[in-house]
């Protein structure tokens, strides 16, 4: 099975964008507080650890980790 590419923060506001949906929206209908959704889209968080990691992976920013079930 061919694994889905990974998006980059402008790509993800674009395909937002082009969907009509906002960061706030889609952090609140998945369960993440804005201020991670954001920081996350703009660079400003890793997404290595934590509820940033869970968000990237949610994104398709980064790929699930091995061993890990996705939330």
């Amino acid at each position: 099975m061919k694994a889905k590419k990974t998006m980059s923060g402008d790509e993800v506001r674009e395909d937002f964008r082009r969907r009509g949906i906002t960061l706030a929206s889609w952090a609140t209908a998945n369960g993440f507080r804005y201020a991670t959704v954001s920081g996350v889209v703009r660079g400003v968080l890793k997404g290595n650890f934590g509820e940033a990691h869970e968000v990237a992976v949610a994104l398709r920013m980064k790929e699930q980790t091995p061993g890990k079930e996705a939330a």
